[in-house]
């Protein structure tokens, strides 16, 4: 039982330490390639590193993928088809929410193992995944406003 509790918990950590990387990949993205803004880019770059150290810390990633099964997941079936996302400033709220998520659910898979260090660094991480969101609004929302009519946003800053 105890293993596949650990089996379990390893589990947790990688799909969303994955989830982490992939919404926080597509953000820095966006801010990188659509709003050229190499502050915000730099910054979430930063982020994401900051949670794949935690997760390091967590556990070994050898561990995370022998406890991975992508194919037996019950949840997975769910979101195969995916969502349409509306533009730019959709894709940016939903993948910053998937990253504080998943930043959240880490910082309680720590707490459970009683790891404090990676509880606090977690949870500063998921704080500046907050502040990060509402300057990516500010930038995107002046962008949108100078670039209504044309396709796309440019939100340069």
């Amino acid at each position: 039982m105890a293993g596949s509790r650990v089996r379990s918990l390893e589990r947790i950590i990688d799909a969303n330490a994955n989830r982490a990387a992939e919404g926080l990949r597509l953000v820095e993205d966006i801010f990188r390639f659509v709003c050229a803004h190499s502050r915000l880019s730099r910054e979430t770059r930063g982020v994401r590193h900051g949670i794949a150290k935690w997760v390091e810390k967590l556990s070994r990633r050898r561990d995370l993928i022998a406890a991975r099964d992508s194919v037996r997941d019950v949840g997975a079936a769910r979101w195969r088809e995916g969502i349409r996302r509306a533009g730019f400033r959709d894709l940016l709220t939903a993948n910053m929410r998937r990253a504080q998520e998943s930043a959240r659910v880490l910082e309680e898979i720590a707490r459970f193992r009683g790891r404090t260090a990676a509880v606090r660094g977690l949870q500063g991480l998921r704080f500046r995944l907050y502040a990060l969101e509402k300057a990516a609004f500010g930038v995107i929302g002046r962008a949108s406003a100078r670039s209504r009519g044309r396709r796309g946003c440019s939100c340069r800053g």
